[in-house]
């Protein structure tokens, strides 16, 4: 795990890569607001930004997401504002959402 936030403000700009079953940032009811940026989740089974518990997610990178691996997974009231494109491999999920979650 790259960055983990327990109900703080998380704010990234510059490249974010994964490695294989990595998590980039994990929020817990947190802010993360990710500015004009590259994040590369390009390993097998990696998730770029994984929210929960109402975290607050402001995405304006470019996500490179490859084969079996996720952009980002929202859970718990979670809210994700996206202002970018994702580029997907064969397999990649640019967002999954599990329950009563917000994307924008």
């Amino acid at each position: 795990m790259g960055i983990y936030n327990n109900g703080g403000i998380v704010n990234v700009t510059g490249t974010l890569d994964t490695d294989e079953d990595g998590i980039g940032i994990y929020s817990n009811a947190g802010n993360v607001n990710i500015g004009n940026s590259t994040m590369k989740i390009d390993s097998l089974n990696t998730v770029g930004i994984y929210g929960t518990n109402g975290a607050v997610i402001d995405n304006s990178s470019t996500m490179e997401i490859e084969n079996t691996s996720y952009g980002i997974i929202l859970e718990g009231n979670s809210k994700l504002t996206n202002k970018n494109t994702a580029v997907l491999g064969d397999t990649g999920i640019f967002v999954y959402s599990d329950g009563n979650n917000s994307v924008e």
